[in-house]
């Protein structure tokens, strides 16, 4: 009898003991996140970051900028690049700006900070800028300038931004020709069609976070109408390279309709009643709205003082606000025995009564039509400095 196989099968068996059994399996690399920053990329964006910080003059807001940091962490994920971290910066301008360069870096100038009414307002404009990185808008204008330049320039503008790569970092001298490039495009301007396209993205990312109104970039980009019609042409600031058009108000107001984002512009912008105490000497607690004394009260109503009064109108008229685009013609007054009412969209938003009008020295009804009238041309100054 042949036992040759069976020895065989016994030396096989303890040579496994010997060894480990179980077969090795080969580690498992970590997939690569293509949407984060490469590291070529972020080289370039230290270099292009260099260039304009030492050209500008920084404001070191710590507070402001972690607000600005944390609403860029807040809306990033739902970009095409979840994977890139944003860094905001503010820079000193008396023109409102704003820029992204590569590595994720957002540039804010200390005017648009101020002449955002909302965090509505501000979160569309950051959105934007935030497209313009996800949808490589800038590497798209680096790619434009390079044609006809050296072949290298242009090979190495695909290096930078090749995803799922370990991003190795070009030569110095290589990075130093492409910063200057990425600073000169910024300076000329994004093409229109990028403009655009950066509204369309900006709007879904803010929709889909769920943490600010998409109506913000919209009521952005009819102040940049404004100043377009008020900015003599040889000083275009900031249009000179964030263009605003009819076209892109229309195509965004036509996404907004397409999300069921209703036109609301009060729900956005900083439009407000707001109760303003008497100062020292004084007698009477005012109702303002945009800057405008809107009635002035000092007389109870009932158990309600005159403080009272105007906080309880003063919060109605908000929350109406909020939910409603109320204009002029939505304004009346309607006067019943004693008592006038105020109304918006016949809903009662102030009660004067005619101890009112005796402390006014006026009737009733002229108090209440005159109320009436400050209150539409509150809202009318609102609707023109926004259109």
């Amino acid at each position: 009898m042949n036992r040759l196989p069976l020895l065989l099968c016994i030396l096989i068996f303890f040579a496994l003991l010997v060894t480990g059994a179980e077969p090795t399996t080969p580690p498992v690399t970590p997939p690569v996140d293509t949407t984060a920053t490469t590291k070529a990329e972020a080289a370039l964006g230290k270099k292009t970051a260099d260039e304009i910080e030492r050209s500008s003059k920084m404001v070191k807001d710590d507070v402001a900028m972690a607000k600005l940091n944390a609403m860029a962490a807040t809306i990033a994920p739902f970009t095409e690049r979840p994977g890139v971290i944003y860094t905001c910066k503010i820079i000193e301008d008396n023109d409102p700006n704003a820029m992204s360069i590569p590595g994720g870096t957002i540039y804010f100038t200390s005017a648009l900070l101020k002449a955002v009414e909302s965090d509505d307002e501000l979160a569309g404009v950051m959105a934007h800028e935030m497209a313009h990185n996800s949808l490589g808008h800038v590497q798209k204008m680096l790619n434009s300038q390079a044609r006809g330049n050296l072949a290298w320039l242009l090979a190495t503008v695909a290096s930078v931004f090749v995803r799922g790569s370990s991003g190795e970092v070009p030569p110095t001298a290589a990075i130093s020709t492409m910063s200057s490039l990425v600073v000169q495009s910024l300076n000329n301007g994004y093409q229109e069609d990028m403009e655009a396209e950066a509204d369309m993205h900006a709007v879904d990312y803010i929709y889909n976070s769920k943490k600010y109104d998409p109506l913000g970039i919209y009521s952005v980009m009819l102040g940049f109408k404004q100043m377009e019609q008020s900015r003599p042409a040889d000083d275009p600031g900031y249009l000179r390279t964030h263009p605003a058009s009819k076209e892109r108000l229309v195509a965004i107001e036509k996404r907004l309709k397409e999300l069921g984002v209703s036109i609301n512009l009060w729900r956005v912008l900083a439009f407000r009643a707001v109760m303003v105490p008497p100062k020292k000497d004084e007698k009477g607690y005012q109702l303002t709205m945009s800057g405008l004394t809107i009635v002035t009260l000092t007389e109870a109503n009932g158990s309600k003082t005159a403080a009272e009064r105007i906080t309880t109108a003063a919060t109605t008229i908000n929350d109406i606000l909020r939910q409603h685009y109320i204009q002029q013609f939505n304004v009346d007054f309607t006067v019943i025995d004693e008592n006038a009412y105020i109304t918006f969209d016949r809903k009662p938003v102030l009660v004067l009564t005619a101890v009112d009008a005796t402390a006014a020295g006026i009737s009733l009804a002229m108090l209440a039509e005159n109320v009436s009238k400050n209150i539409k041309k509150a809202i009318w100054q609102e609707i023109v400095k926004h259109s």
